[in-house]
């Protein structure tokens, strides 16, 4: 076996995941792990966490098929594993259905454009739109498959492949699909013969069709669950309303909460998906539509909560320490601004975290936002080239600011450089604790004017200005 690179690292591997580079995190916990060297279960679990917040479901689900072969036994691991093939599965089933939904679209938006067109385009447009359709179809079919072999016993995915076959005008498998739908739907169980044998396990002959359990009874189920809620037993709930939407996928209520579920549990991106299929069955639903804003408005709070906490560490550690904090807040805050895009909180943010991390084209496309909701907004940054990092020589000098220029345009001379940066950070720190000493021992400004006369003099030679 080669030997492994020397950097390879369970936190790189993290890191990668929480980044969203989730193919080579995925790459790089196959050459760390193996059968031979087995990745500690607690660790596994963070990284899923991890993978699910950003909704990454085919890496967690690849992630969990992997060590749950490696470690058949974990109760925590094989739970996990099965809530990672649900995600998936749902994940898999909006992306069929969004594919067919945009072939229908097209196809439509393609008829009316051809009216008026002369018999010879219209033949040639005619045949460039049918493959267009014909793809979109395909890829749907394709992703359905998928899902179809995640859970074969569940009835949405073969009701996507129905529409698609429908559409494709393929008869022979229209036929063939409704037949496993009307077998599920009285069974539970796959009918013998279907086109499922050539890649699943064929159930056996002798299995007893009779012996499966009762269709469930939407209304006592709901009343259960409702229960579980009350009681927040959020997983068993999550796992009894899956069960429930097996049997009527297109149950709106159910839907409703499982959006609750998703997105008390912070798994917002499945959470999401769920509201779509449930806008699809009703466009028009008022429940939908609230629980679709209450579930941006929860979004929006996890999101900003979480920028906050970063932008407070990044200016508390300065330019060069806080980084990566900068960094970790302004992706936060990207999100943000899609939900709430004209918050100017939220854009004020965004723009203090640019201008920290040096990326001056962003900071001017915000800066722009910002003009165009306010223009008389006043940014973090303006406040903190105004004030705060001029903290004693403003109370010093009385906020002049013929004898304040010197001292910002040295101070931006050293932010150009490493040593700078960390001195300019360190005076931000101790300046507001200086003043705010001297005003409660009411020491006059004139003192500090002239400690600071020789600082202000070398500056102005050093700048060379009057």
């Amino acid at each position: 076996m080669d030997k492994l690179p020397a950097n390879i690292s369970p936190h790189l591997i993290y890191t990668r995941f929480r980044d969203r580079e989730d193919q080579a995190g995925l790459e790089l916990f196959k050459l760390l792990y193996g059968p031979g060297k087995l990745p500690d279960p607690a660790y596994v679990n963070k990284c899923f966490t991890e993978l699910n917040r950003h909704g990454s479901h085919e890496c967690a689900f690849e992630l969990l098929t992997l060590v749950t072969t490696w470690l058949p036994n974990n109760a925590q691991l094989a739970e996990n594993f099965e809530l990672a093939k649900k995600l998936y599965y749902d994940n898999l089933i909006a992306q069929g259905s969004n594919s067919v939904q945009t072939a229908r679209q097209k196809a439509q938006m393609f008829a009316e454009r051809n009216t008026g067109v002369d018999t010879l385009a219209r033949t040639r447009l005619d045949a460039e739109n049918k493959r267009t359709v014909e793809e979109l179809l395909d890829s749907a079919v394709s992703t359905l498959e998928r899902a179809r072999s995640l859970i074969p016993e569940s009835i949405p995915a073969y009701s996507g492949l129905l529409r698609c076959y429908k559409y494709l005008g393929n008869s022979k498998k229209v036929t063939e699909t409704q037949r496993i739908i009307d077998r599920l739907a009285s069974t539970g169980r796959l009918p013998v013969g279907s086109i499922e044998n050539d890649e699943l396990p064929p159930i056996s002959q002798a299995a007893d069709f009779s012996s499966a359990p009762p269709p469930l009874n939407p209304e006592i189920e709901l009343e259960r669950i409702h229960n579980l809620l009350r009681e927040r037993d959020f997983d068993t709930a999550l796992t009894s309303v899956e069960r429930l939407l097996i049997q009527e996928p297109r149950l709106i209520e159910a839907l409703h909460i499982k959006v609750r579920i998703l997105t008390e549990k912070k798994m917002y991106h499945p959470a999401n998906s769920i509201l779509k299929r449930a806008f699809e069955i009703d466009p028009n639903n008022d429940t939908t539509k609230q629980l679709h804003i209450d579930f941006l408005e929860t979004k929006l709070k996890a999101l900003s909560h979480g920028a906050d906490i970063f932008l407070k560490k990044a200016m508390k550690l300065g330019p060069s320490l806080g980084r990566d904090y900068f960094r970790r807040a302004a992706k936060l805050l990207q999100k943000s601004i899609v939900i709430a895009p004209d918050e100017l909180s939220l854009l004020d943010q965004l723009y203090t975290c640019y201008m920290y991390l040096g990326d001056e084209r962003q900071a001017a496309l915000i800066r722009r936002d910002i003009a165009l909701v306010n223009p008389n907004y006043v940014t973090t940054i303006a406040r903190l080239r105004r004030s705060s990092l001029c903290f004693l020589a403003g109370y010093a000098y009385d906020e002049a600011t013929e004898s304040l220029e010197p001292f910002r345009r040295i101070r931006r001379r050293l932010i150009k450089r490493k040593a700078g940066q960390y001195f300019v950070t360190w005076y931000s720190r101790i300046s507001p604790i200086l003043v705010e000493t001297a005003k409660a021992l009411c020491i006059p400004p004139l003192l500090f004017r002239v400690l600071l006369f020789p600082v202000l003099e070398t500056a102005r030679r050093v700048l060379k200005t009057p």
